[in-house]
């Protein structure tokens, strides 16, 4: 995996998914999808955690232009044989 710091300006596909983890720390995740253009189908998933997880829940919705900065996480996907 590779991990680099990325920023991020785009458009919200779909209204962030907030959940909570059901261990004792119950942390807050908040998960929604960004394409760099409205119509492109490039997607990038973007996380956020804890109070900007309630943040992003209260606040982005389906079609609003953000701006992201963190960090980049690149995962190799293997098609097994």
């Amino acid at each position: 995996m590779a991990l680099a710091r990325a920023v991020i300006s785009g458009f919200v596909k779909r209204d962030p998914q907030v959940t909570t983890t059901q261990n004792n720390m119950d942390l807050k995740i908040a998960s929604f999808p960004v394409t760099v253009d409205d119509n492109s189908d490039d997607v990038l998933r973007v996380v956020a955690f804890g109070s900007l997880a309630d943040s992003v829940g209260n606040s982005v919705k389906s079609g609003n232009k953000v701006v992201v900065e963190g960090i980049n996480m690149v995962k190799k996907h293997v098609k097994p044989n």
